[in-house]
């Protein structure tokens, strides 16, 4: 990864699809029932369930070792030093200081969702695609990979089963799951 504006926008903006992780997101709704079938407090519950499993994922990121890829400029060893440097400072507690999945969700509706015949189970692939590529992300945040391109893709949701939602659709996911955590 090199210190570029593209490649912290990378970061912050994108978070493709394809599943490489481990994560299998589930809402508990039924996996038939067609989006637009949500009450207001089901699409809510599902917003606020997607937008937690993303944060877990932000956070299994190691803050210092990120840092010391970003300004790195391709050198593992200038890298370590940026790593070490980080964790011998005060490190807080939620570095990415990542929103609230409730507040974050509190207005959503069921209104929100009334253009997307997908079901739940296509909902749950995308969401899953996502996770899955975020987690390919995190655990590739490593110094030894700091002379390499940790291959977060240009578009974000890209894969088969984000495709497959269709643009109505699809702009629900973007606006549910928080795509990257802001800089620290």
């Amino acid at each position: 990864m090199r210190k570029s504006t593209a490649a912290i926008a990378a970061l912050v903006m994108a978070m493709g699809c394809g599943d490489d992780g481990d994560t299998t997101f589930s809402s508990g709704i039924a996996a038939e029932r067609p989006l637009t079938s949500l009450s207001d407090a089901e699409a809510r519950d599902l917003c606020i369930a997607v937008g937690n499993e993303a944060n877990d994922v932000f956070r299994s990121i190691d803050v210092c070792t990120f840092l010391g890829l970003v300004f790195s400029e391709g050198d593992v060893a200038s890298c370590n030093e940026t790593a070490n440097a980080c964790r011998m400072g005060e490190t807080p507690a939620d570095p990415f200081e990542l929103d609230d999945p409730v507040v974050e969700c509190m207005n959503t509706s069921a209104a929100e969702v009334a253009g997307c015949d997908a079901t739940v189970a296509e909902f749950e692939a995308c969401v899953n695609e996502a996770l899955g590529q975020l987690e390919a992300f995190a655990a590739a945040v490593s110094c030894a990979n700091a002379a390499t391109d940790v291959g977060l893709p240009d578009e974000p949701f890209t894969g088969a089963a984000c495709r497959a939602l269709g643009d109505e659709c699809l702009m629900i996911v973007e606006d549910d799951m928080p795509v990257a955590p802001p800089m620290p």
